[in-house]
């Protein structure tokens, strides 16, 4: 069984630097052999899910931000017509 691409593609990068095109095959088989391959296999894991985490979190405050300002503006304008309510029934 295969890994999935965008793992391949960065224990590629963690393994291979910059600048040499080696083949991903021959990457992969030579991280296969290497008798710290959990380790770098876990390393590929942590990445994709740092970087996945941090892009679920930036959404997140852009998402919560909007609706603050959404909820802020419902609110003021419930206040505005229970301050319009009052002054009406004030004499």
């Amino acid at each position: 069984m295969a890994l999935p691409r965008t793992l391949q593609q960065r224990i590629t990068r963690l393994v291979d630097p910059p600048g040499k095109n080696r083949d991903v095959e021959e990457i992969l088989l030579q991280v296969a052999q290497d008798p710290d391959c959990g380790s770098v296999v876990q390393q590929g894991i942590s990445s994709i899910v740092k970087s996945s985490s941090i892009t679920q979190t930036a959404k997140g405050i852009a998402t919560a931000g909007n609706f603050f300002f959404i909820s802020l503006s419902y609110s003021t304008k419930k206040l505005q017509k229970m301050w319009k309510g009052w002054r009406m029934k004030t004499p």
